[in-house]
């Protein structure tokens, strides 16, 4: 199962500025902030944009979820973003 996930990139202070990375996982179940690390990581995350910005992932052979989250320069966790892609 492939696809294309488009978002656009948050920033780093709210809707300023740029992330510093992005963590894309996947999983069998729903992905939620209290078990994002147990799901499987995804290689290659884009490189953040400044906020605002569309940004574009091509996603690998993944499970039924895929999620994204935003990560800033000192270590700061945004929400992260679910798809259903079934």
């Amino acid at each position: 199962m492939g696809g294309k996930l488009l978002f656009d990139a948050p920033g780093d202070d709210y809707r300023c500025g740029t992330a510093s990375r992005y963590e894309i996982v996947t999983s069998s179940s729903p992905i939620t902030p209290s078990n994002f690390a147990d799901a499987k990581p995804l290689a290659n995350p884009p490189k953040p944009q400044p906020a605002g910005t569309q940004q574009s992932y091509t996603l690998p052979t993944h499970q039924r979820y895929v999620a994204i989250r935003a990560i800033d320069d000192v270590g700061n966790v945004g929400w992260d973003a679910q798809l259903d892609t079934e």
